[in-house]
């Protein structure tokens, strides 16, 4: 999302080429991903129960087979890209609530997700 971030500032300040729409979209998209997976966490039930990380990375999968089978013409609908960022959102904020050490990702994409 870091790329994203800046892709944006550029298309803002005018070069041409970069899409503002397809950035932005990828941000929001990231962020209902995030925000999704901050509710499954939310919601988990008891510590020792590990089913809402299991049901979080069925829906990453779920989401990224989609993306493939559209990037491949198997499949219409959504932007591959937006489908995407929402599944990498869902991970990031799953990531975020185990709290694995060592497990990081860019300081800006974090903050994103928080």
């Amino acid at each position: 999302m870091t790329g994203n971030v800046v892709l944006l500032g550029f298309a803002l300040a005018g070069v041409p080429g970069l899409s503002i729409t397809k950035s932005f979209l990828a941000l929001a998209a990231f962020m209902t991903g995030a925000v999704a997976g901050g509710r499954m966490a939310t919601h988990a039930g008891s510590p020792e129960s590990d089913r809402w990380v299991v049901r979080a990375f069925f829906f990453e999968s779920l989401l990224l087979l989609v993306s493939a089978a559209v990037s491949l013409g198997v499949a219409e609908g959504g932007s591959r890209g937006v489908l995407t960022a929402a599944a990498m959102g869902l991970r990031n904020a799953v990531i975020r609530k185990l709290a694995v050490p060592d497990l990081t990702t860019t300081v800006l994409t974090m903050t994103i997700t928080d």
